[in-house]
């Protein structure tokens, strides 16, 4: 072996015995240095850990035990995070809110609701803070997740979310008494035959009532209202109620009646039903129902509010809520949910058809609502 040989053969030893011995220090080395975290998973982290330091999180929402256990217990469970939830309507909470505001006085952190109240007092009130972002987890940051994007009442404020768009079923009728098709027109309610036959949900306030009540003006117009109301309808203040006169044939027809007050009876065998959504010639009207959400400015619990208005909009809170307050979500990845009353828009984007007036979803609705429910306070005295 040659000397020039014998020192390239030494050089290779050398180099062998390095990495004998070098690697393992240098994988050690490797697998010390921190993994680098997505940009939103270090921020929804920062977030979680300082809610869970406020501790609690005072959301105000749909009333019913029901609604409480998926909005409050549910996420209570997972975050460990304290929920004050107090189950009431919109309209019923405005005062207080207003009133505790004007003393200095903040207290709730999230609402969900109607969108009449929330439009008309707190938007227009200046109360609530933008909500994109508080966007915080991909799968609710992503527009594509959702069937037609995001939506917001206004564009440009984008402080009220839409997470649910249905399409609502609300007429009731006694099976015994009226057949299916002999109700294919909202203008065969005109026929002298159902004089003092219709009981209506009180459409003189917000309401599924007064929304039927304004898709009936806004398809038919106002002439068809006055020629309704000359029907000598009973207005009824409660769906439930209502449902009740219905099944026991007091009034064989029921306009602006809830699934949630059908289906009981239904399931009892008794002769009612609502018909759908699109068995009228007219078609039905699309409505937010109570899943529009808000985060008040100067919210007592900022952080425990990001976290809460991510859960409810993620995949897992939607789904809650579709499955136990009986509201369709707009979800591109969940499974569809369907409840009586209540049809998911899921299949009406599948087949490109656009989609029908939607009361609640924007100010000009909600105006227009309002004019026709002046309407029903002329002709319903």
């Amino acid at each position: 072996m040659t000397k020039q040989s014998l020192t390239r053969t030494l050089l290779s030893v050398l180099v062998l015995l390095a990495t004998v011995v070098c690697a393992p220090r240098l994988a050690s080395a490797a697998s010390a240095r921190p993994e680098t975290k997505p940009a939103w998973q270090v921020e929804w982290e920062k977030t979680l850990a300082a809610a869970k330091k406020e501790g609690k999180v005072a959301v105000f929402g749909p009333p019913g035990i029901q609604a409480r256990q998926i909005l409050a217990d549910s996420f209570q469970k997972k975050f460990g995070i304290q929920v004050e939830y107090t189950g009431i309507f919109g309209r019923d909470m405005a005062q207080k809110i207003l009133s505790e505001r004007r003393a200095g006085f903040y207290a709730v952190d999230v609402h969900l609701g109607g969108t009449t109240t929330i439009m008309t007092v707190f938007e227009k009130g200046g109360l609530l803070e933008p909500l994109e972002p508080m966007f915080i987890l991909p799968e609710v940051k992503e527009p594509q997740n959702w069937v037609l994007g995001h939506l917001w009442t206004d564009n440009a404020t984008k402080t009220v979310y839409l997470a649910t768009v249905q399409l609502n079923s609300s007429t009731a009728i006694n099976t015994s008494l009226v057949k299916p098709d002999q109700l294919k027109s909202f203008t065969d309610l005109l026929d002298p035959k159902w004089k003092k036959k219709i009981v209506f949900f009180e459409p003189r306030s917000p309401g599924p009532g007064a929304a039927t009540w304004s898709h009936l003006g806004r398809t038919l117009g106002e002439e068809y209202l006055k020629r309704l109301a000359a029907q000598e309808l009973t207005i009824f203040p409660n769906s439930r109620d209502m449902a009740e006169a219905v099944v026991r044939g007091r009034f064989p027809i029921g306009l602006g009646v809830s699934g949630e007050d059908v289906a009981p009876f239904i399931k009892e065998g008794l002769p009612i039903t609502l018909l759908k959504a699109s068995h009228m010639k007219e078609g039905s009207y699309a409505s937010p129902g109570p899943s529009a959400v808000v985060v008040f400015k100067n919210a007592p619990n900022p952080n425990a509010a990001k976290v809460y208005l991510n859960w409810y909009l993620s995949r897992e809170g939607q789904l809650l809520f579709a499955e136990g307050v009986g509201y369709p979500h707009r979800r591109a990845d969940v499974p569809v949910i369907e409840t009586l009353g209540r049809e998911p828009i899921q299949p009406l984007v599948a087949r490109g058809e656009p989609l029908p007036w939607c009361n609640g979803c924007d100010m000009r609705s909600i105006q227009d609502a309002q004019k026709y429910q002046e309407l029903a306070r002329q002709l319903l005295k």
